[in-house]
């Protein structure tokens, strides 16, 4: 019995330190099939990293960049694989810790990412620049759809990359809250800066609806007007935008 017992902890120890050693391209394994092409792994699969990984979304494949991560081993035991985060891809920094539920279903915490403003050009025909941050504290997707969040979106010295050169628009924030199983709503502020904007945000399920004003207490650039004009209603407040449909 005791030859046994020896042989057994013996074995256990092994596969202990095997584990400890696990190559970081096991992490593939315990992440959704089909959502990640990750490359160039590095590290253990506790502690490592990829040099170039891509996000398979609906609009097109989202480019992290160079990975790293620290999986909390006891959460392979739930089946919830837990794990801290930090990307970076040129300007772009995205990090934070995540919990994966299952293949469409996850709880994202102390979330915090930094993207250029040029992004925006892909929503809105404007040559806008800037930073934009996402600080979430916390968010909550079940079966692909929103369940909660609670956070604040960021747009940092603004400008409107004008024909005559960069116009300063401001800085803004967008403060988000939506408890759990209810509608997302988002008020628009401005935090300074010479064009003001104010307004609301809402989305439930696929349905979401903008509703935001737009002015200065000065004139606006021309050219400035002109493109607005492209997106807003101009009325005597100023420039009124107001957008619903489905995503």
């Amino acid at each position: 019995m005791s030859r046994l017992r020896l042989v057994a902890v013996t074995t256990a120890l092994l596969c202990f330190f095997l584990l400890l050693k696990a190559p970081a391209r096991l992490l593939g394994a315990v992440l959704p099939e089909g959502q990640l092409v990750m490359t160039g792994y590095s590290g253990t699969l506790w502690q490592g990293s990829a040099s170039r990984v891509l996000i398979h979304t609906e609009g097109g494949d989202l480019h992290l960049g160079r990975l790293e991560w620290s999986l909390q081993p006891l959460s392979l035991l739930v089946f919830a694989p837990t794990l801290e985060f930090h990307s970076q891809w040129a300007q772009q920094t995205l990090s934070g810790e995540i919990e994966i539920n299952g293949p469409e279903s996850f709880f994202l915490q102390d979330f915090e990412a930094r993207l250029p403003a040029s992004l925006i050009q892909q929503i809105a025909p404007l040559e806008l620049d800037g930073t934009l941050s996402i600080l979430l504290e916390s968010l909550s997707v079940e079966d692909r759809r929103l369940h909660a969040v609670e956070g604040r979106l960021l747009w940092q010295h603004a400008v409107w990359d004008s024909p005559r050169g960069k116009i300063p628009l401001g800085s803004y924030a967008v403060d988000l809250v939506q408890l759990e199983g209810e509608a997302l709503e988002g008020n628009i502020v401005t935090i300074d800066g010479p064009v003001n904007a104010a307004g609301t945000v809402y989305l439930e399920r696929a349905e979401y609806a903008l509703d935001a004003l737009v002015t200065s207490e000065t004139e606006l650039d021309a050219q400035l007007q002109q493109a607005l004009s492209l997106l807003a209603e101009q009325t005597s407040e100023g420039f009124r935008m107001k957008f619903s449909g489905q995503l």
